[in-house]
């Protein structure tokens, strides 16, 4: 599977993928599913051992500060409501 892989011309660049609006929308879906996870184990960590735990929140609080940003590119001009507004 290719996964939207066209390349815009002009350059190897990374970011240059484009993506079909069923694959953003199932991209968002993912993202939503690990964030829901990150937030989970973010819990477990402060309420059990928090001051042994304090590398492993700290770690956790970038992967969701990452998620975030994630998010807020992976969404696109008339996307619908439900996964505009995922989080």
């Amino acid at each position: 599977m290719a996964f939207g892989k066209k390349q815009k011309p002009g350059g190897d660049d990374v970011g240059n993928y484009q993506f079909t609006n069923d694959e953003i929308d199932l991209l968002r879906e993912c993202i939503m599913r690990t964030e829901n996870y990150y937030r989970g184990l973010l819990l477990l960590k402060q309420d059990w051992n928090a001051e042994k735990n304090e590398q492993t929140i700290a770690i956790i609080k970038v992967k969701l500060n990452m998620i975030d940003r994630l998010q807020e590119k992976a969404t696109y001009i008339g996307q619908s409501d439900y996964y505009k507004n995922m989080k």
